[in-house]
């Protein structure tokens, strides 16, 4: 350990580099604006402990969701009227010329300082436009895409808190181990927290970052889990009380909390079913069931509404 945050000294101090990066204000960012993957846990003896069907069924459940997550960033990227992310536009584009190394690890350091591969945005001026961006199951290539999927889906993370927990570089590349946490900005705020790396490797030619490699130490699992949990601990609305009586497996409180919404989908459906079973047979067949629904949370509803201080609970 010693001879390694040796070496990161001696790194620290070249000509044209920053000591930042080794120093306790470089090492913790907190921003104000994932691919989530798995990474294989090894043995004592340096084997992988986990089956391959259960690698196979993570790596197909965590790819589908990055998909859907990009596709989600894109609609709400259209729904918000972002304007779409074109490299040509950013500062340092264009230039042809090598870089040198001292340069890149600048540029690289800069952009960790704006949590750039979680907001996107970094100017990346050191990554090579199609450079191949990668994890252990999903690889695309490009600059734009990666800064357009960081850059919508940034947009719903609070209070993100980065942490560079290591730094080590080598003659063809750079790896970086990381760890950060964040609070969703949807109706139960979900915070998710995730360790892991990227590997930088660059071009003999150009000096720039041909291919960005990720590892996240995370199990499908607890992703699901997380984003079903509420940050908070003490219930401001609904949708919190849902989900935490919902990880709690507390069945009282998940109908205490869903009540108000069926109690309305219930005479709503009562409503309707009346409606088209006499317009299709001239006769009236109440849904006894969908009325007992709506009875039960109305009656749920009325005895939990409360008065604390001119604030209903």
């Amino acid at each position: 350990r010693r001879s390694k945050l040796q070496h990161m000294e001696r790194n620290a101090h070249l000509p044209g580099t920053s000591a930042c990066c080794c120093s306790p204000r470089w090492n913790r960012r907190v921003c104000r604006r994932n691919v989530t993957v798995v990474k294989a846990k090894k043995d004592g003896k340096g084997g992988v402990d986990e089956t391959k069907n259960d690698r196979k069924e993570a790596d197909a459940f965590l790819k589908a969701v990055w998909y859907g997550a990009e596709g989600f960033g894109d609609a709400l990227a259209s729904i918000q009227g972002k304007k779409t992310f074109n490299r040509s536009d950013d500062k340092g584009e264009g230039t042809s010329r090598p870089i040198e190394r001292r340069e890149v690890l600048q540029m690289l350091r800069d952009d960790y300082d704006k949590c750039y591969f979680i907001s996107g945005l970094g100017e990346m001026s050191a990554y090579d436009p199609n450079c191949t961006f990668a994890d252990p199951f999903v690889s695309f290539n490009g600059v734009d895409r990666f800064k357009k999927n960081v850059g919508n889906l940034g947009s719903l993370m609070q209070d993100v808190k980065l942490e560079i927990t290591d730094w080590e570089e080598g003659e063809e590349s750079v790896q970086s181990k990381w760890r950060f946490s964040c609070i969703l900005d949807l109706p139960w705020r979900p915070r998710l927290a995730a360790a892991g790396g990227t590997t930088h490797v660059f071009d003999e030619r150009t000096g720039k970052v041909v291919e960005h490699i990720e590892d996240w130490d995370i199990e499908p699992g607890k992703v699901v889990r997380d984003l079903l949990r509420p940050s908070s601990k003490t219930p401001t609305n609904r949708a919190e009380a849902f989900f935490l009586s919902w990880s709690k497996g507390d069945a009282v409180g998940i109908w205490k909390a869903s009540a108000k919404a069926v109690m309305i989908l219930s005479i709503f459906s009562f409503l309707l079913v009346l409606g088209l079973d006499y317009s299709a047979s001239g006769e009236i067949h109440p849904p006894l069931l969908l009325l007992l629904l709506g009875l039960a949370g109305a009656v749920t509803e009325a005895r939990n509404t409360r008065y604390r201080g001119g604030e209903r609970t």
